[in-house]
């Protein structure tokens, strides 16, 4: 039969079988209804999405601009069931710095770039929108957030050199495999 989805605990299978064998019309018996031979042992859980920085994320860095230099690594770990991830958020240190020595994000999935969005200078983030990365049940994906840096420069008032933007994942919405989001 059918296993409820919100099923908790520890079940343990079993068999008991009866029946008439073929060729000499014999009943036979395997184990007794009350003491059927135990089978598998399955357990019952709900499912966990958790976010931590990569261990190879670097660790401070000195970058010159006018080229792309990864921010961040983070690490999305599905346990007991399969997740999907649809969005992304980061923060940046400092709004000056990013408004200013950052043009632009991007995102990666190993070498493969997902997107590349602009600074909201409104909300104080990038934003990465439209994603559907699978993330199988007991395993992990590492995104990787790449700065796209602007040509240093200074008009007097504004000075993109010497700044410290250290990235944040500050939001992450994932779904599960019944689809809810989270």
């Amino acid at each position: 039969g059918n296993i409820d989805t919100n099923a908790q605990g520890v079940a343990t299978t079993g068999v008991y079988m009866t029946g008439t064998t073929a060729s000499s019309a014999i009943a036979k018996t395997a184990g007794t209804v009350d003491d059927a031979t135990t089978g598998q042992t399955i357990t019952f859980t709900t499912g966990a999405m958790t976010l931590a920085a990569d261990g190879t994320t670097p660790a401070n860095q000195a970058v010159v601009g006018n080229q792309s230099a990864v921010a961040g690594k983070f690490k999305f770990t599905a346990s007991n069931d399969s997740y999907t991830i649809k969005e992304v958020r980061f923060t940046i240190a400092g709004t000056d710095a990013t408004s200013a020595a950052v043009n632009s994000l991007t995102l990666k999935d190993g070498s493969t770039s997902l997107a590349t969005v602009p600074y909201d200078g409104t909300n104080d983030y990038y934003n990465v929108t439209g994603l559907s990365l699978p993330v199988a049940a007991n395993t992990s994906k590492v995104l990787t957030a790449e700065y796209n840096l602007a040509i240093p420069y200074t008009d007097g008032t504004t000075v993109t050199t010497g700044k410290a933007a250290t990235l944040t994942m500050s939001y992450a919405k994932v779904a599960n495999s019944q689809g809810t989001e989270t």
